[in-house]
């Protein structure tokens, strides 16, 4: 195998896109605590640690569903054998301890909130994946959870604008992760997954996940009402809130898993666009 071939399955594993913007919230999180652009100490160590603890769980949950991944994401490179169990134990490991120090670097809270949402990933990804609501409420707490922690770096870890954009990525994810188990009903049948779209059907997933989107739309509203936030973030938020109804609405009627995979690209677009509106928003209020 080439040092190429090595690289891109590592790079791979540990799921850049997600990672980088987990990283990304963070310093959302400390531009909208302080109404500017944080110190490069804090913006820097908040990003590293968003991005290496997000990749160590990344690692974590392919290691932990090999068997499932060889049915759901055969492409995947631990089924394809492209990278070594031992190689990826050593990645998760060292993702881990740079995201740990990134956070000692900052503060004792922060390491404290970042130790515990390591272990919130580790044990989704080792015993709670398999639970159904309980594991999505995990994974959205923890998409959720950079906000709060960008507030934390920067010495405001009440901030209520924080909170209500933790509030909306919860929803948003909860919604995606609800729809996902669609997607993955043949894989999760091999560990007896407990999903929604399992126990209840397809159909009642893509409700129960078209109810979480609409009420993220709702809840995006309320800093805009409450005086937190001005036009700015109304408008961009009414942007982002139309791209995620329109899965939110098709959602309702999609019960092939092709279908509901489009739907999911479409919930993570207006998640994305949605991250826009937080940082431009909070800084324009």
């Amino acid at each position: 195998m080439t040092t190429l071939m090595k690289i891109r399955s590592i790079v791979a594993l540990a799921r850049p896109v997600n990672s980088l913007t987990v990283g990304g919230a963070v310093v959302v999180g400390e531009i909208v605590a302080l109404r500017s652009l944080p110190s490069i100490h804090e913006a820097l160590l908040g990003f590293l640690t968003g991005l290496f603890i997000s990749s160590s769980a990344m690692v974590l949950n392919d290691y932990f569903d090999v068997e499932v991944d060889k049915v759901n994401a055969p492409h995947r490179p631990l089924p394809m054998e492209t990278i070594s169990i031992p190689e990826a134990m050593l990645l998760a490991t060292a993702a881990s301890a740079a995201g740990l120090i990134a956070a000692g670097l900052l503060s004792w809270l922060n390491l404290a909130i970042a130790a515990m949402f390591w272990m919130v990933g580790f044990l989704y990804n080792w015993r709670f994946k398999a639970t159904g609501l309980p594991g999505n409420v995990f994974v959205s707490t923890s998409v959720g959870i950079p906000f709060i922690y960008g507030g934390v770096s920067v010495g405001d870890p009440s901030n209520m604008i924080l909170w209500s954009f933790f509030v909306v990525a919860f929803l948003a994810n909860m919604g995606r992760e609800v729809a996902k188990g669609i997607i993955d009903v043949r894989g999760d049948e091999l560990r007896d997954a407990k999903t929604v779209a399992r126990m209840w059907g397809a159909g009642v997933a893509a409700h129960m996940s078209s109810l979480f989107l609409f009420s993220a739309i709702l809840f995006s509203f309320v800093p805009y009402f409450l005086g937190w936030l001005g036009r700015v973030y109304f408008a961009m938020i009414m942007l982002s809130d139309v791209v995620m109804a329109y899965p939110a609405l098709e959602l309702l009627r999609s019960r092939t898993p092709m279908e509901v995979r489009r739907r999911k690209r479409q919930i993570l677009l207006g998640m994305f666009l949605g991250l826009l509106a937080f940082v431009v928003g909070g800084v324009y209020a």
